[in-house]
C-alpha cells in the first residue's frame, strides 16, 4: 500500500462543510486502495501497532491523532460509532500513549462513572497533541 493515506486526504478537513470534506476524502482513498476493508484494516495496524509515545512528540501524537479520526469515519459511515466505544479499541490506543495520558484518561472515566468513551480519549489526544505543537516550536 505505498501511499500513506493520511497524506491521500491532507487538505480534506479545511472544506467548510464537512459531509464534502468526508466524501472527497473517500473518493480520494478509493481511487487509491479500492476496497474499504483493507484500508480500514490498515488504519487500525496503525492505530494499534507501534511504539509507546513519549511526551511532547508532536508528529507522533498528531499521528495518533489522524488515524484516530480516518478509524472513526470508518465506524461512523457504516452507522456502528458506538462500536468504538469498548476496550478492545481503547486500550491497544491507551497503551501506546504517554503515562501522564493515559492518567487523564483514567481519571475522566472515573469522573464518567467507569464509562470509556472513544471520543473522550481522542479529545485528550487532541489536547495533547496541541500542547506538544507548542512546546515543540
Amino acid at each position: 500500500m505505498g501511499t500513506e493515506p493520511a497524506e491521500l486526504i491532507r487538505g480534506c478537513h479545511m472544506y467548510a462543510d464537512k459531509t464534502k470534506a468526508y466524501r472527497m476524502a473517500w473518493e480520494r482513498l478509493n481511487n487509491t486502495y479500492g476496497r474499504t476493508k483493507c484500508l480500514k484494516d490498515k488504519v487500525k495496524a496503525e492505530l494499534f501497532k507501534g511504539p509507546t509515545i513519549r511526551e511532547p512528540d508532536y508528529e507522533a501524537l498528531h499521528k495518533v491523532k489522524t488515524y484516530m479520526d480516518h478509524f472513526r469515519c470508518f465506524f461512523d459511515s457504516s452507522g456502528h460509532l458506538d462500536q468504538l466505544n469498548n476496550e478492545d479499541v481503547i486500550h491497544p490506543i491507551l497503551n501506546r500513549l504517554p503515562r501522564s495520558l493515559r492518567w487523564k484518561y483514567a481519571e475522566k472515566c472515573a469522573k464518567n462513572g467507569g464509562e470509556e468513551t472513544y471520543e473522550d480519549l481522542l479529545s485528550l489526544v487532541e489536547e495533547s497533541e496541541k500542547v506538544a505543537r507548542i512546546s515543540n516550536s
